[in-house]
């Protein structure tokens, strides 16, 4: 009976954990096009990956796992208080193309005069794979006007119009894994258990841990217990 009571605590305790990523609500994109202006299936089309991640200061803190929207991350990704800018980045491969995006100003928080407030998102009816990388500053003051697309018709314009800044290369060595933080392997293994992946969470658990100079906080231990709690591995679970 006392086993069963500590592990319903543990389980309690990180369910609550694993609830914390928040809801499907952020930027939207409507459309994804190929580089004639078709619709692209983003459901069907193997030949596209898309990969969303959260960064605070320019340091990656989470892969938000959304393929047509963005939302902020977990934590103060964009603080009202000190008027801080949600930056997103989009991460999309598309046969021979890679194009990295950094929306800055995709959301801003719109107090409701009694101390609390909501986030507001933005939208984007299209975005046309392009290779290269691409940093898209969104004007929080033009909530009224439609988001323009990035298209190959109008990203002259939007760079003209410091909208948009743009390089012709693309560079993904932000995804090595010497250059992501502690957080980054939590918050995705995190994901992992969600999606009962218990062996993939324990992988990216560790790293953090390797990472953390071997350090163990708290939600690593919360999320130690639950991978191996869906191993049934019940007494290692309770251990941490």
């Amino acid at each position: 009976m006392t086993r069963f009571l500590s592990f319903l605590i543990v389980a309690l305790c990180i369910s609550n954990l694993s609830a914390q990523p928040g809801s499907s609500s952020g930027f939207r994109i409507s459309h994804f096009c190929n580089s004639r202006l078709e619709k692209i299936d983003t459901g069907r089309d193997s030949s596209l990956k898309i990969r969303t991640f959260a960064l605070d200061h320019g340091e990656i803190q989470e892969e938000t796992f959304g393929t047509s929207f963005l939302r902020p991350a977990t934590g103060s990704i964009y603080d009202p208080n000190t008027n801080n800018e949600s930056i997103q980045r989009l991460v999309i491969i598309y046969k021979n193309d890679t194009m990295i995006i950094d929306f800055t100003g995709i959301c801003k928080f719109m107090p409701d005069g009694d101390g609390g407030g909501f986030m507001a998102y933005r939208n984007m009816d299209s975005l046309v794979i392009q290779r290269g990388y691409f940093r898209y500053f969104l004007d929080k003051n033009q909530w009224d006007q439609p988001t323009p697309g990035l298209t190959p018709s109008n990203k002259n314009r939007l760079i003209s119009g410091g909208a948009l800044e743009y390089r012709n290369s693309a560079d993904l060595s932000f995804l090595t894994e010497d250059k992501l933080p502690v957080i980054y392997f939590l918050r995705h293994a995190g994901h992992y258990i969600q999606n009962k992946q218990p062996d993939s969470a324990l992988a990216d658990i560790f790293k953090g841990i390797k990472k953390n100079n071997g350090t163990k906080n708290c939600e690593t231990l919360m999320l130690l217990s639950e991978a191996y709690a869906l191993k049934q591995e019940y007494d290692t679970a309770i251990t941490y």
